[in-house]
């Protein structure tokens, strides 16, 4: 009979304890990215790279995060590092330039081996702050034996900001572009900073910032169509196809190569 009359208490433990852990990721202002109705015949090499994360939290330095860099918090780490990455994609994904590339460095005046007409530069940095109430949020939790469990959540917010800047090929300054996003993930008490908290917060923050700076990029379209029909025209005048034609022309070349070796080796 004392089993039986302590169930309900216990189911009532149980789920405040399983509605502490749930966690979700909401953007400040859900980010949609727009595609270009055609794609420009330009060459696209982009240089994104972090410039630092800052962490702002109780016990958070950065020197101590870093510490877990191969560790609990690994996946976190990875989701900072793709930042770049998820830049170069969502370039990719706008559909505005004819060919995206991640580069390693900026090739000016014909150094770039790429043969790109446009070369960017991008800088990403960002910083985590933590719910400045957390450590009141959650004493208030314990004294009142997790009742309050299911209605205190945790307001972390996670920033991420970037300066791009546009070259042509012979590394004249086309456009410059600084924006930032902001995330913000709402965790009850078992899920705040977890590593799967941190890692959705900061994968949803750089993404927005993507999209963001890839929004910025289309808006310039039609700048860049200028850019597309001048070389155009100098491909012209020196004899030379344009660059989506000259790619074209190297894809035949291949395939006839391929074909002749093909019908050789029959013989």
């Amino acid at each position: 009979m004392k089993i039986k009359s302590l169930l309900p208490a216990a189911a009532a433990a149980a789920a405040l304890l399983v509605s502490g852990c749930g966690y979700e990721v909401l953007p400040l202002k859900p980010p949609q990215l727009e595609k270009a109705p055609a794609a420009l015949p330009l060459k696209v090499g982009v240089m994104a790279k972090n410039a630092g994360f800052d962490w702002s939290g109780v016990g958070m330095t950065n020197s101590g995060m870093d510490a877990y860099r191969n560790g609990v918090y690994s996946d976190v780490f990875k989701a900072l590092d793709d930042a770049p990455d998820v830049l170069v994609q969502t370039l990719k994904d706008s559909g505005l330039f004819a060919q995206v590339d991640k580069v390693n460095d900026l090739g000016f005046a014909g150094t770039d081996r790429g043969g790109h007409d446009i070369l960017i530069d991008a800088e990403i940095r960002g910083k985590y702050v933590q719910d400045p109430g957390q450590t009141g949020k959650a004493m208030i939790t314990g004294f009142l034996m997790f009742l309050p469990g299911p209605f205190i959540t945790y307001d972390d917010s996670y920033q991420f900001s970037a300066d791009v800047t546009l070259y042509d090929a012979d590394g004249r300054l086309l456009h410059k572009y600084s924006d930032s996003a902001e995330t913000e993930s709402h965790a009850m008490l078992f899920s705040a900073n977890k590593p799967s908290t941190l890692q959705a917060g900061i994968a949803a923050a750089s993404k927005a910032l993507a999209v963001k700076i890839a929004s910025d990029v289309l808006a310039d379209r039609d700048g860049y169509e200028k850019q597309a029909s001048g070389l155009a025209r100098t491909a012209k005048h020196a004899g030379v196809a344009p660059p989506a034609e000259s790619a074209r022309a190297a894809e035949v070349a291949t395939a006839t190569a391929a074909a002749a070796g093909t019908l050789a080796s029959a013989a």
